[in-house]
């Protein structure tokens, strides 16, 4: 399959997947659809697919350990205060 090709593919795959929510769902029929009509069995784009939510799910928990292991402190809720205290959200205001 022609690089390029696999480069849109991806590009639009993820625009449409993270724009619409559900991105494995919605970026694997984007995904399905061009693939398939570059002669890709379903097999295979379930394949392409997978790899790229699992490099995702990797991608995020490598993250998520890292912001943890180098600022392991809680941070304050935050809320939008509306005079005199009382949140927008519905939570307690906590002032600096």
């Amino acid at each position: 399959m022609a690089y390029p090709r696999v480069l849109m593919t991806s590009f639009i795959a993820n625009a449409f997947g993270h724009n619409l929510g559900l991105a494995a769902f919605t970026g694997g029929a984007v995904r399905f659809r061009m693939y398939a009509s570059a002669g890709l069995t379903a097999i295979d784009v379930a394949t392409v697919q997978g790899f790229c939510s699992l490099t995702i799910g990797i991608g995020l928990a490598t993250l998520g350990g890292l912001s943890l292991t180098l600022e392991p402190t809680i941070p304050r809720p935050c809320c939008i205060c509306i005079r005199a205290g009382r949140c927008w959200s519905g939570s307690s205001c906590f002032r600096a």
